[in-house]
């Protein structure tokens, strides 16, 4: 090996290890420390092996790093979409959502009805990360958004009304859908299922998350992983508003936080 290809592998490491170390700061920090520690661990025996010319092992590598890589990234998937939700949430990408004010005025008020009969609801509206997969699990409508079918879901005994109800791109997308359930361990005891659900849908991608309680009729959003829980009409409309339309997200959040407080 002459000093030439040495100089180049060395770069060539350097760059792995500080890319590496990016996607750990920016992205995976505080998540899983393991997942990182197992790429550097890798990334840095193939470097040694690789400088030191151990042939035995850098043929291994060659056949079994794929499997490796596949059973990482399988056994640390919900990490990985974590990161990827924080990405987009970040950069503002592949943003699709259109939802209007006069939709957001709809809602609200099925909300407001809803919790005079005692009867609660979950409205999910879609931002940028697509929902295609908690679409699937409930039963597609497509139609135009409008308050008496949202009443009609939930102000009613049907087979729809306990599950979620997801707006997309200013459509009724679908309705009976079922949502992830937070892990936080540390949640108020008055949150029951519905408040989970909605937490854990906003800890997996970045929708809104109306929430209406049945037993105390407290209208709520859910956004970012955090509860913001028995909010007023317009302070919940403003949240709604500025969050949608949010061309900086970061901006709009604190925004929205500081109308709430």
């Amino acid at each position: 090996m002459d000093f030439g290809s040495v100089v180049k592998n060395i770069i060539a490491i350097l760059f792995l290890t500080w890319l590496f170390f990016r996607l750990y700061v920016s992205i995976f920090k505080g998540r899983s420390n393991r997942f990182v520690g197992l790429l550097l661990g890798l990334a840095g025996f193939w470097a040694i092996s690789y400088i030191l010319e151990f042939t035995f092992f850098i043929k291994a590598f060659e056949y079994l790093y794929v499997p490796i890589m596949v059973a990482i990234i399988i056994t640390y998937l919900p990490e990985i979409r974590m990161a990827l939700v924080t990405e987009k949430r970040r950069g503002n990408f592949f943003r699709s959502n259109s939802t209007t004010a006069s939709q957001v005025d709809i809602a609200l008020t099925a909300c407001w009805s809803l919790r005079e009969k005692k009867r609660g609801a979950l409205i999910v509206f879609s931002r940028n990360v697509p929902l295609k997969s908690f679409i699937e699990t409930g039963t597609k409508i497509d139609s135009e958004m409008s308050l008496q079918m949202l009443m009609t879901i939930f102000a009613f005994d049907t087979e729809l009304h306990d599950g979620a109800v997801i707006i997309q791109n200013g459509r009724l997308a679908a309705a009976g859908c079922f949502l992830p359930l937070s892990h936080q361990q540390d949640l108020n005891q008055a949150f029951g299922t519905r408040h989970r659900a909605a937490l854990g849908m906003s800890e997996e991608s970045d929708a809104l998350v109306l929430i209406v309680s049945e037993e105390s009729g407290a209208v709520s959003i859910a956004f970012n992983g955090t509860m913001y829980y028995d909010l007023e009409k317009d302070t919940a409309r403003n949240m709604l508003i500025s969050l949608l339309s949010a061309q900086d997200v970061n901006t709009s959040f604190k925004e929205a936080s500081n109308e709430e407080q």
